[in-house]
């Protein structure tokens, strides 16, 4: 089965509901199922990604860097529907 995921979901996810430190796992099986194609968005999610990562909000650098990491290593995973 494949999922969708927008941008809400992965930033109030980081933030909000189940930051990394306390969740690692859910982050560790989101880029599973990316791995493996379960998982995709929309190309504008990874636009929306990058103008909304701000080193200003909460955990901002470490959620810059870490989707920025995700974005280039799941790259393919973006796709134009």
């Amino acid at each position: 089965m494949k999922y969708s995921i927008d941008t809400c979901a992965l930033l109030d996810g980081w933030q909000r509901y189940y930051p990394k430190d306390v969740f690692p796992g859910l982050w560790k099986n989101l880029a599973g199922l990316i791995r493996n194609g379960g998982l995709c968005a929309s190309e504008e999610v990874k636009f929306e990604l990058a103008k909304k990562m701000m080193p200003s909000m909460p955990g901002g650098i470490n959620l810059m860097i870490y989707m920025c990491h995700w974005m280039i290593r799941f790259s393919a995973s973006f796709r134009r529907f």
